[in-house]
Parts: structure tokens; C-alpha cells; sequence
């Protein structure tokens, strides 16, 4: 009877177990560690049913995930017309405790605002108040079935996502039910795959372990290091000059390189053109592609084993990349990066480099050369540069994509610095006639400073016989610099900046 009484409560226990376990342990289908906030909508925009169910997906969708001390944190933030931080990183260390925090989020019934929601998540949860960790990946699941509120001061999507792009957190995005807008969906999300549409909350979860399976592919991504607006354009060097595997090695670097980066129509662009003997185009900017097509491409790439001619690429880059034809957008910061193991053929219709880049300079972009082994010859791409740092040297191939990302940081740096000065090699006598009249207020005095500081800067004197002259005037007028004195730009420069404003009333 004892052995019977023991065969039934070796049969009926692991029911009851197997019960909890599915209910509330299921074992984690993500090892990886990352602190992840879930976004509830909690607006008018759904029942308070669906509300329930909502939850009930976060709960299961948190199961996924191994969640301790030294493991990943949780969060979440509540939003309807306003938005809350009902648990920071850190608060519930253990899943259990974590779901019960979820069933307590109340419906509020208002308004949906993401844009209050991305500003509580960038300035409350994802900071040190919030407990987030340094040096891990961030993670944001945004579920909705509606659309921003259109209130008077609602916050535009794709401006008040910024910040949490600049914080580096990888967005995943659940819209439920066909009253989402997919637009606004788009502009939230690093790439268009990071959506996952269902019919209604019912097939969501019903489809949860492939959810959490997507949002752990989303934590392994390298995190994006630039999220700045830019076109930026490849230059790779294809020449005989490196092995066929180099050339692979090659590939892979610039791969690595544009995934450092928010690649979308609105932030950064990419253009990508090969040269040998001669040069071809294979991106445009206008091709508007995503990261996967991206990459094909470049994977793709044919390896030509000729001459190396940089000024045909710079040719090309200038001609048909940099233009609005090929995409190039007005007013916004323009790079290119070129890379090459070698140095320019001496062929007989070659261009000198210090002529072929100018009309690059001329559209105002920064040029960033890439110096692979020893064979490079640096003086050839000084003139290239507009910096001697702005050429980043690596000891050989073996190395390359290891420096990826650190070339992708320095690129990043180059788009937010001011584009260069052209500098003007006509003859020409140049006098600057200035109102220094008490009517400019201290501000816009230093502005008009800085302005003529930097046309100044374009006349170069070890280029040609330039004369810069400056007169200042108010009720009376000055001779500050006269074209005798040959004062070369930096002493211009010094003679304007003692200029100051006399406080009276201009003539």
C-alpha cells in the first residue's frame, strides 16, 4: 500500500509542478543580458479586455528572459495622455515579483502619447536613476494599437525618438490590431523588421516565443554609435594592390562600419563606389537601402585587381554621388571614406590629388581616409584630408574589421564638425567694411566675428597674392587693417578680434 501511495504522488507531482512551471517559471528562451523596458499602452484606444491581455503578453513575453541581480532588469513605463515609471532596472529581481507588478498597472483611459512615453524613457529609465547599467544593451518593447494623440503640443515621433537613439537603445515594436499607424511605427524602430504586426492580442500571444526570439536577435545586434544625419560614402580600393582575401576582409570592415550606424532615409545614407583601374558605382544614396540589402550588395562586390586610380573615384564621387541625382540631401553633413592599401598609379592621364579632390571640398565634404599597411603613402593622402588625423591608419588586414567600430565613432565625430573651408586661389584684394555700431548687441557682434573669421580663412597667401584689408565703422570709421601691411590670415584674424563694439550710434 506504502509503494502504491508513492507511485501516486510521483504521478501527480510533476502535474502540479509542470503547471506552475508553464504558468509562471518557463524556463528562459534568452540567455543574453540586457536591461529591457516594456512601453504599455494603457490608452483609450483599447478595451479594457484587450487592456488585460496586454498585460498577460508582457507577463509571458518577461518569462523569455532570465532575470536576476547579475542577470537582465526589467522595466516599465506606463502611457496614455501622460506617462509613468511604475519599476525601474532593479526593482524586481525575479520574475514572479516582476508579473505581480505588471497586474497592478491600472487602465487610464487617456490619450496616446509616445512622445511623452520616449521622453520619460530616455530622461527617467533608461539613466542612473532609473538603475540603468553601463555597458549593456538597452532594450524597449513599445506595444500599441493606436497612434499618437494629435494634441496641440504633441512632440513629433521621429524627433522625440532622438534622444533614445542617442542613448543606444534598440526598439522593438508590437502594433496590434489595424488602427496602428505603421508610418509612425517606421520612424520609432531601428529598422523596419523591428515591427511585428498581429491581427489582435489573441494571435500575439499565441505567438510569443517567436517574439521573445526576435527581441533576443535585437539585444545580439552591435549597438548603433551614431544616429546623426548624414550622407556618407564608401570608397574601396579594389585594386591589385591587395590580395582577393584582403578584399574580403575589406568587405566585411565596411559592413561592420555601416552597422555602427542608424541606417534609414531620415538619419544616415550610404553610397559605395570601387576602384581599380577605373571606378564603379554600386550604391547610390538615393537607393535608400536597409541594413540587410546593404550588406548583400557589399558581399557581392567583384574583386577587379587593377590600377590604383583615386582621382577617377573622387571623379565619380564628385560627379555622381555627392549630387542630388544621386540622392545627396541639401543641408546635410557630407562624408566620404576612402580606403586603400596602396598608393595612386602613375599613369599618364593621371589627376593630381590636390585637383581631383577639390570639387569634393566644393560640395562640402569631409573627406576621411582609411590607411591599410605600409604601403600607403601618407603624403598622397594628406592632401586628400582635411586633418592630418582625419587619416586612420591600420597595421594590416588581420586587423581591420577589429577597428570598425572605432573608425565609426571617429566618422561620427567628422559629421558633426563643421564642413571645410575652400580655399580660394585667385588673386584678388579682399577688404571687409564692418559695422561695429553700439545697434549689434554683444552677441550678434561676436556672431558677425566668427563669420568673417571663416570667409577670411578661405584666402590662403602661400596659394596666391591675396590682401586682406579691414575698415570699422560707427560714428566714425577705421582703418583697422590696410591691404600694405600683407597681414596673412592669421593676423587678420587677430586684428578683428581686438575690434570691439564702441557703443555709439552708427552713421
Amino acid at each position: 500500500m506504502a509503494q502504491k501511495r508513492e507511485r501516486s504522488q510521483a504521478t501527480l507531482c510533476p502535474k502540479v509542478i509542470s503547471h506552475n512551471i508553464v504558468l509562471f517559471l518557463p524556463q528562459p528562451g534568452c540567455s543574453e543580458i540586457a536591461d529591457i523596458a516594456f512601453l504599455v499602452d494603457a490608452s483609450e484606444s483599447m478595451t479594457k479586455k484587450d487592456f488585460e491581455k496586454e498585460k498577460d503578453v508582457i507577463k509571458k513575453l518577461a518569462s523569455k528572459f532570465d532575470v536576476g541581480q547579475s542577470k537582465s532588469h526589467l522595466g516599465l513605463i506606463s502611457f496614455s495622455s501622460d506617462a509613468q515609471i511604475p519599476v525601474k532596472f532593479g526593482d524586481h529581481l525575479d520574475l514572479l515579483s516582476f508579473q505581480d507588478a505588471v497586474d497592478k498597472i491600472p487602465f487610464a483611459a487617456g490619450g496616446t502619447r509616445f512622445d511623452k512615453a520616449f521622453g520619460v524613457a530616455a530622461n527617467g529609465l533608461f539613466s542612473a536613476s532609473g538603475g540603468v547599467r553601463a555597458n549593456l544593451p538597452k532594450v524597449m518593447i513599445i506595444l500599441t494599437d493606436g497612434k499618437q494623440s494629435a494634441d496641440y503640443d504633441a512632440v513629433p515621433i521621429e524627433r522625440s525618438v532622438l534622444p533614445l537613439r542617442h542613448l543606444g537603445v534598440r526598439i522593438f515594436a508590437l502594433a496590434i490590431g489595424d488602427q496602428v499607424d505603421m508610418s509612425e511605427l517606421r520612424q520609432i524602430v531601428n529598422d523596419p523588421k523591428d515591427i511585428h504586426a498581429v491581427k489582435d492580442f489573441d494571435e500575439l500571444l499565441g505567438n510569443i516565443k517567436n517574439v521573445g526570439n526576435k527581441t533576443c536577435e535585437i539585444i545580439k545586434r552591435p549597438e548603433v554609435l551614431c544616429v546623426e544625419k548624414a550622407d556618407v560614402a564608401f570608397l574601396m580600393d579594389a585594386s591589385e594592390s591587395m590580395t582577393e582575401e584582403d578584399f574580403e576582409k575589406q568587405k566585411q570592415f565596411v559592413i561592420k562600419v555601416a552597422e555602427s550606424f542608424h541606417m534609414a532615409p531620415k538619419t544616415t545614407q550610404f553610397a559605395l563606389v570601387t576602384y581599380s583601374s577605373t571606378a564603379n558605382l554600386h550604391i547610390r544614396f538615393r537607393d535608400r537601402l536597409n541594413q540587410d540589402t546593404f550588406n548583400k550588395i557589399v558581399q557581392q562586390l567583384p574583386f577587379a585587381a587593377g590600377g590604383t586610380r583615386f582621382d577617377k573615384a573622387l571623379k565619380l564621387a564628385a560627379e555622381d554621388v555627392f549630387t542630388a541625382e544621386g540622392g545627396a540631401r541639401p543641408g546635410v553633413p557630407k562624408v566620404m571614406i576612402i580606403l586603400t592599401d596602396g598608393r595612386q598609379s602613375h599613369d599618364y592621364d593621371v589627376i593630381p590629388l590636390q585637383e581631383a579632390v577639390v570639387p569634393l571640398h566644393r560640395l562640402s565634404v569631409q573627406v576621411h581616409a582609411v590607411a591599410i599597411g605600409s604601403q600607403v603613402n601618407r603624403v598622397e593622402l594628406r592632401k586628400l584630408v582635411q586633418r592630418e588625423e582625419d587619416i586612420f591608419s591600420i597595421k594590416d588586414f588581420t586587423n581591420l574589421v577589429d577597428k570598425s567600430r572605432q573608425l565609426a565613432s571617429k566618422t561620427c565625430g567628422i559629421i558633426t564638425r563643421p564642413p571645410p573651408v575652400v580655399k580660394c586661389s585667385e588673386d584678388a584684394d579682399l577688404a571687409f567694411v564692418v559695422d561695429t555700431s553700439g545697434s549689434i548687441s554683444d552677441e550678434n557682434f561676436k556672431k558677425q566675428k566668427d563669420f568673417i573669421k571663416v570667409l577670411a580663412s578661405a584666402f590662403d597667401p602661400t596659394l596666391s597674392k591675396h590682401q586682406l584689408g579691414l575698415i570699422s565703422y560707427s560714428s566714425d570709421a577705421q582703418m583697422e587693417v590696410s591691404f600694405q601691411e600683407k597681414a596673412d590670415p592669421k593676423e587678420f584674424e587677430e586684428a578683428w578680434t581686438a575690434c570691439h563694439i564702441p557703443r555709439d550710434e552708427r552713421v
